[in-house]
């Protein structure tokens, strides 16, 4: 169903429905109570809001689509699995954390996009990650953990204190790459990053 609908949210794992969409204070859950049937769908047809995503447990191959240009808006961390996938331009991310310390797992899925913008926030990537479009790395420090990106254009910019760590990743970008001074701290480790 669509994530707008109150119908298919509840407050307890396996729970009925009628609870409110989740807010940037709640956790959300895909798990093996989900999705009852195989190729269900959530339909993103808004823009979505959530502390965690978890989606460890989840049975019957749904699927994630995205009507339009929606974004999921995590003030978490985010753990995606393999027994899913993303259809449309599902996979637009943008990570609001405003503390150090959250996580995040692609499980091998392309992602469309993935912005980090939380003053103050850490993540760490706990696999390689894939973009159709861009990391846009605004704000807080992300850590590639020695993970692959591959992506159109890798970008560091504006003038927000930011910290990035490549660590020993390798980063191939297929359109740009753009760092922008003011504002970063940047150690390369002995990362590669292919045009």
């Amino acid at each position: 169903g669509n994530w707008s609908d109150t119908a298919h949210w509840s407050t307890a794992s396996g729970g009925t429905g009628g609870a409110s969409v989740p807010t940037s204070a709640d956790n959300v859950y895909f798990d093996e109570h989900s999705f009852t049937e195989a190729g269900q769908t959530v339909t993103q047809n808004v823009n979505g809001n959530c502390l965690d995503m978890d989606c460890t447990g989840v049975l019957n191959n749904p699927s994630w689509y995205n009507s339009g240009s929606y974004v999921s808006n995590v003030y978490g961390s985010l753990i995606l699995v393999d027994g899913m996938s993303l259809t449309g331009d599902s996979g637009y991310f943008r990570f609001y954390a405003t503390t150090t310390g959250k996580t995040i797992t692609t499980a091998g899925k392309t992602l469309y996009k993935v912005e980090f913008v939380g003053t103050g926030g850490g993540w760490t990537l706990q696999d390689n990650i894939a973009l159709s479009s861009d990391l846009r790395h605004r704000k807080g420090t992300l850590n590639t953990n020695d993970k692959t990106i591959s992506c159109e254009s890798f970008l560091s910019d504006g003038a927000n204190t930011r910290t990035l760590n490549l660590g020993a990743s390798v980063i191939t970008c297929s359109d740009a790459i753009t760092f922008t001074s003011t504002g970063l701290t940047l150690d390369a480790g002995t990362s590669t990053i292919v045009m």
